[in-house]
């Protein structure tokens, strides 16, 4: 009788999931020609470098994260890995980094989000500057030990 034994086994991949919308595909195709890496929006990856919005009602401030891409905009995040106060009169002070952190997160392929990637792009330089000066500066304050 038809409808008996075993069920058919009907295996799908993740791309044939997708493939159901006409521009999934399209995505598909240009994140392989382009690398995942350089596409931010529609890639799925599981940890995103995004801004957390602190402070109160107008009066921004915003914390740079590590975070898994599935939590709400204040969800749990992995790390802070910076802040962004945009009320701040100097430019220039207005973004602190932990470069080193935000180097780790992005070497094991977490993406920015655009915002993120701006302001990275801007200040990234900078806060490598300053953490190479800090940690150079206690080495040459150290005194040199007593020799007798």
């Amino acid at each position: 009788m038809p409808g008996r034994g075993a069920p058919e086994k009907i295996v799908f991949s993740a791309r044939d999931a997708f493939s159901c919308h006409p521009y999934t595909n399209l995505l598909l195709k240009s994140a392989e020609l382009l690398g995942a890496a350089r596409l931010s929006k529609g890639v799925l990856v599981a940890v995103r470098i995004r801004m957390k919005r602190m402070g109160r009602k107008h009066r921004p401030y915003f914390r740079i994260v590590a975070i898994d891409s599935r939590q709400p905009t204040d969800g749990r995040t992995l790390e802070d890995l910076g802040t962004y106060d945009p009320m701040v009169k100097v430019k220039d002070n207005r973004v602190t980094l932990k470069a080193d952190r935000v180097k780790y997160w992005m070497s094991v392929g977490a993406l920015p989000s655009d915002k993120v990637r701006a302001l990275l792009e801007k200040h990234l330089k900078r806060a490598e500057e300053g953490a190479a000066q800090a940690a150079a500066a206690p080495a040459a304050a150290a005194p040199a030990p007593a020799q007798e």
